[in-house]
């Protein structure tokens, strides 16, 4: 696993990028702020708190923009741990290039409600990154060019989306699919993925149970067969 912390929002952590911003649709009577948050944490004592009020068809980010291109093309995702209330779709916002060039890339997510005392743990491969809708190509994600990542939300037609998302431990890492990965935008809430071993989601029940059988060395399958013999013997004496 890579171990390039983006932000982990601890006070000693001088390394961090620590520059979050809030940006928001004013027009859309929407408003969003981010902040650190010293009385919440996945780990460590502090994260960082988004709150959000995103008016009917509005938007608003809380993102992490650099004056230089960042290059993590030599990991292969991004992790983060996060905690919502209520529950809400997120964006994970990435971007390429600066001014003129810049690129925007998205990757949807649902969070689960919960707040603090339900963390999710979430890893995001750069494949899984799509070109926003309104830009106009599909040019391919180049992680050696980053300038900015975000967490974004956006308004319901004729809603509101109003709550608190916490983020903890932002960092890259060097291989997709650890427990705890988003899988199809549905996080995996933290521990449970690790709780207990089950078949790969590809698998059928066949496929499962004949693995389970191939896992038995020959002197046990020895030993079942022998017990049902004995058993089926032991039937047919009292008839």
């Amino acid at each position: 696993e890579h171990s390039g912390w983006i932000s982990s929002f601890e006070a000693d952590a001088s390394n961090d990028l620590q520059e979050w911003e809030a940006f928001f649709d004013p027009s859309a009577d929407s408003l969003l702020t981010c902040g650190i948050d010293d009385t919440v944490s996945h780990e460590g004592l502090r994260s960082l708190l988004i709150q959000y009020d995103i008016g009917s068809q509005g938007w608003g980010t809380c993102g992490l923009m650099v004056p230089v291109a960042q290059d993590w093309s030599s990991a292969e995702g991004v992790s983060f741990a996060a905690a919502s209330q209520p529950d809400v779709v997120v964006n994970l916002d990435v971007y390429t290039g600066f001014e003129g060039s810049r690129a925007s890339y998205v990757y949807r997510l649902v969070l689960p409600g919960g707040g603090p005392a339900r963390w999710s743990e979430i890893t995001v491969g750069w494949d899984q990154l799509k070109r926003v809708e309104w830009e106009p190509d599909d040019t391919p994600f180049d992680p050696s060019r980053i300038s900015g990542i975000a967490f974004g939300f956006e308004g319901l037609e004729g809603e509101r989306i109003q709550g608190q998302l916490w983020i903890d431990e932002v960092r890259l890492v060097a291989a997709v699919g650890m427990d705890g990965a988003a899988i199809d935008g549905v996080p995996t809430p933290a521990g449970s993925a690790t709780d207990h071993e089950a078949p790969p989601a590809s698998q059928s029940g066949e496929e499962a149970l004949g693995q389970t059988v191939r896992s038995l060395c020959p002197l046990s399958l020895g030993l079942i067969l022998l017990i049902g013999f004995a058993a089926c013997g032991f039937w047919f004496l009292r008839m």
